[in-house]
């Protein structure tokens, strides 16, 4: 039941429960799972997992996942966005990005900021990877990734500044960890902050993003 309800294949899921990843109890010789502590893990768990965690989920859709460079078009680079605070800047990427016809931007936008009402995307270096709960269903008719660079870096309460973001969209559970994973671990990239601040132009920056995927993340 757990693996059709992640849609992740069995192996994934065993490596998660034997580390200790996937929240569970051991009952008669059994493990026992409960939909809204998984649920929690799904939402707000995925930030904290280490590089090995990462790895393997970002593998879980096989040998030709779905890459961030892949999802990235030039059209939904948007470079030296003007925004006062993290609300403004969702606002104004999401109704920029280019979404495919049919795509419900109040909905996604809506489902964006729930997630963040959570606990914030924001993680080191000044990125932050805003995304909505689990997979963004009907909301989205696409695996979509959109990515701000910011005019200014947007200060944060107890967090490192914001000025590097990228927006995950995905229909289905194992696309939205995949993609969630990579994100979060080309945030380690040594420089890759300091090439995308640098890069001149939108397809600069999926370039740069290919690249790192490509040396660190095959």
């Amino acid at each position: 039941e757990l693996v059709e309800y992640l849609r992740l294949p069995p192996p994934t899921v065993e490596w998660l429960v034997e580390r200790g990843l996937l929240p569970g109890e051991r009952v008669g010789g059994r493990w026992r799972f409960y939909r809204p502590e998984v649920d929690d893990w799904l939402d707000l768990g995925v930030l904290g997992w280490d590089t090995a965690a990462h790895a393997a989920v970002s593998s879980a859709e096989g040998p030709l996942p779905v890459t961030l460079a892949n999802a990235l078009r030039p059209r939904n680079v948007l470079l030296d966005l003007e925004a006062r605070d993290l609300g403004e800047c969702f606002e104004r990427a999401i109704e920029a990005f280019e979404f495919p016809e049919g795509t419900d931007r109040r909905a996604v936008l809506e489902a964006v900021r729930e997630r963040e009402g959570l606990c914030s995307t924001a993680l080191d270096h000044g990125f932050a990877v805003p995304h909505t709960r689990r997979a963004a269903g009907r909301a989205v008719v696409e695996n979509m990734l959109g990515f701000v660079r910011l005019r200014a870096p947007i200060s944060l309460d107890g967090l490192s500044p914001v000025d590097l973001l990228f927006f995950l969209f995905a229909r289905n559970q194992v696309t939205h960890l995949s993609l969630l994973s990579r994100a979060v671990r080309l945030v380690w990239v040594p420089r890759l902050g300091g090439a995308l601040r640098a890069a001149q132009g939108s397809e600069a920056v999926v370039r740069c993003i290919a690249r790192a995927e490509e040396r660190y993340l095959a």
